[in-house]
Parts: structure tokens; C-alpha cells; sequence
């Protein structure tokens, strides 16, 4: 019932788009992307996102480098979310009983 609602009704082309977008992108994505960075499609995370780090390197090359490694990713942000484009597939049944398969298109649309 409740994937039936989401395909019916987000998931169907725009009326309102010139792109054939799904009705998702106006009525979820732009406004949850808008309220979280102030511009719509673009999500945006200032602090850390991700923090990997190694101390005390016991192999004998690396430590003419470095004794300590750290890869960082911060203020991370993703531009044009807000372009999906359909066929968006949402808890589709494939050959694996315990799965369910989703897949979407996003950014610029092939012509």
C-alpha cells in the first residue's frame, strides 16, 4: 500500500517540470535539501565526514614517511541532486528472496 502511494504519487513525471522529473524531486528532495544547506539539491555537511587514521606504522617503508596517517573528508557537499529522473525502481523483487533492488537516475538527463 504504502509503495503503491510512493510510486502513484511521488514517483510519477511533473506536471509542473519541463524536464519530465518526478514529482519527487519538487515536493521532497528541493525542500529537504534547501532547509539543510539553504540551496536547493545541493545537501551539505561542514564538519567531518568521514576520519581514517593510522598510528604507530610498523612497516619499515612507510615509517620513512610517516609514523601516522590520517585521511580526512570534510565540508562535503553534492551538487544537482534534485535531478532524478525516472524510471526510479523502489523495493523491486529480484531472484534473491532476502533482497529487494532499488535504483534511480540521477544528474543530467541522456538525450
Amino acid at each position: 500500500m504504502l509503495l503503491k502511494l510512493i510510486e502513484d504519487e511521488l514517483l510519477v513525471n511533473d506536471p509542473e517540470s519541463t524536464e519530465e522529473s518526478p514529482v519527487v524531486n519538487r515536493m521532497v528532495v528541493r525542500p529537504f535539501t534547501k532547509s539543510q544547506s539553504g540551496v536547493e539539491g545541493m545537501p551539505r555537511v561542514e564538519d567531518s565526514l568521514i576520519i581514517l587514521g593510522e598510528r604507530n606504522i610498523d612497516d619499515i617503508i612507510d615509517t620513512t614517511i610517516a609514523n601516522r596517517m590520517e585521511l580526512q573528508v570534510s565540508n562535503f557537499r553534492l551538487s544537482n541532486l534534485d535531478k532524478l529522473y525516472n524510471p526510479i525502481k523502489i523495493l523491486e523483487k529480484n531472484n534473491n528472496p532476502t533482497t529487494l533492488y532499488n535504483s534511480e537516475n540521477l544528474g543530467v538527463k541522456d538525450e
